[in-house]
């Protein structure tokens, strides 16, 4: 993902906060391989004038735990005032900004572990695609909160392949279109796989892009109908696999699996076509062969502005595991801390 600098850096314990650009998985699929919680934000929820992937991208933030995650949405989401005036108003902007925005609603997050009024869709087929550890994880937790008085309802979303292809198709069309100037004139300077998405984005045409358009009303049309007519919250694992290996020369090569980056962005796509938020969260670590201890995490998605359903779920399912340090790890916020101290008793 994109924003795997900012998903390493929050792991490692380098920044307490780091800000993601989602716009097929950046956000949520690196910060589940990392044990970290990352938020994709209602579509055009935080204040964002980004030319690439225009229809697609979400801004947000990254964080060591879902408490932190709510504080820097809370900020990315709040209305934008004026210094000056108090009145929000902004001079010659050319796109909507926070300032036309309702306040961040998260009412519910400190609410009690009741949840005998939340129901949670689940699609067993997609669920249970993904490795055995990864769904025994995520089964977990769900289970975790029908204890809680939660209701299970199993629902369906057909024709998941066709709207997988209507993300590709957007994306890579979209990703052409902004960056496709620099690509022309530094062609050398991308990496193989990179070069390989623009030169399948170029391959497009406007039939394919509008096709693709109307697979995304049709399948928001499905979430509407099908899952949140019936459910609060539509759940599924957050990767289908854990954070894979590197292979021998990946950072001179680069690296393009198919079958991999399928397993990646397996519960990602409907996301970032339909616009949902959807927040990823650690839920157990792998214990089996020889890559032990990778976090697995759950994804739950919700329908558009009801945000503070899934942060409350989130911190629910955080409360129900302990987390494990990986293995490269500095405490900043704690080194700081005892060095303020140590000056101030010299």
């Amino acid at each position: 993902g994109s924003s795997s600098g900012s998903a390493a850096a929050v792991a490692a314990g380098l920044v307490p906060l780091a800000v993601g650009l989602d716009g097929g998985g950046s956000i949520r699929i690196p910060s589940s391989l990392c044990g970290i919680v990352g938020l994709k934000p209602t579509f055009n929820r935080g204040d964002m004038d980004f030319g690439v992937c225009p229809s697609l991208a979400h801004i947000g933030p990254m964080a060591s735990c879902v408490k932190d995650a709510a504080i820097g949405y809370a900020i990315m989401a709040s209305p934008l005032h004026d210094e000056q005036d108090g009145s929000g108003h902004i001079e010659n902007q050319s796109q909507p900004t926070r300032q036309h925005f309702f306040p961040a609603h998260l009412a519910s997050f400190s609410k009690d572990q009741d949840l005998k009024n939340v129901k949670i869709g689940i699609f067993d087929d997609y669920f249970n695609d993904a490795d055995p550890e990864v769904v025994e994880a995520c089964s977990k937790a769900v289970k975790h909160m029908e204890s809680l008085g939660a209701q299970v309802i199993k629902v369906e979303i057909p024709n998941m392949e066709e709207i997988k292809m209507a993300h590709g198709i957007t994306i890579l069309t979209e990703l052409t279109s902004g960056a496709g100037k620099h690509y022309a004139k530094s062609i050398h300077k991308f990496t193989p796989e990179s070069q390989i998405s623009f030169e399948l984005g170029r391959s497009m045409d406007g039939c394919n892009f509008l096709n693709a358009q109307k697979v995304r009303r049709y399948a928001m049309h499905l979430l509407d109908e099908n899952v949140f007519s019936k459910v609060d919250v539509f759940i599924t694992p957050g990767t289908a696999c854990t954070a894979p290996p590197l292979l021998k020369n990946v950072e001179r090569c680069g690296e393009s699996n198919l079958v991999q980056t399928s397993d990646l962005m397996r519960y990602i796509f409907i996301g970032n076509l339909c616009g949902i938020p959807g927040i990823a969260v650690p839920v157990g670590y792998s214990s089996a062969g020889n890559e032990k201890n990778l976090p697995i995490s759950l994804l739950i998605q919700s329908k558009h502005w009801e945000e503070d359903i899934i942060f409350r779920l989130a911190k629910i399912c955080e409360a129900n595991i302990s987390h494990n340090k990986p293995m490269v790890y500095y405490d900043i916020i704690g080194m700081a801390s005892k060095e303020s101290r140590d000056e101030s008793y010299p």
